[in-house]
């Protein structure tokens, strides 16, 4: 849409106020997982060399996630190829 502000009579860019409805996100859609882990990845690396377990990567984004329940099982799925986790030794992960 091209906007002519000079064939306004006021001069002032149109007014829109498009209505945005938003839905819940779904538990089990894997960008709202990716998503989740990742800000509980970032909210848990709270220096450098930091790790944390798979359990505490999943309560914190159950945290974050309020109303959307993570189930342990679509993680699963998701986690080996997340490219911002480094698996480490003991079961241990970190963000990259």
């Amino acid at each position: 849409m091209v906007y002519d502000f000079d064939d306004c009579e006021d001069k002032s860019p149109p007014r829109y106020h498009p209505s945005f409805t938003s839905q819940p996100a779904d538990p089990r859609d894997l960008e709202t997982i990716v998503n989740l882990l990742e800000i509980a990845a970032l909210s848990l690396t709270t220096a450098t060399n930091v790790s944390f377990t798979k359990n505490e990567l999943l309560c914190e984004a159950q945290a974050f996630g309020g109303e959307i329940v993570l189930e342990e099982r679509d993680v699963n799925i998701v986690l080996p190829h997340l490219g911002f986790l480094k698996k480490l030794p003991g079961k241990r992960l970190q963000l990259r």
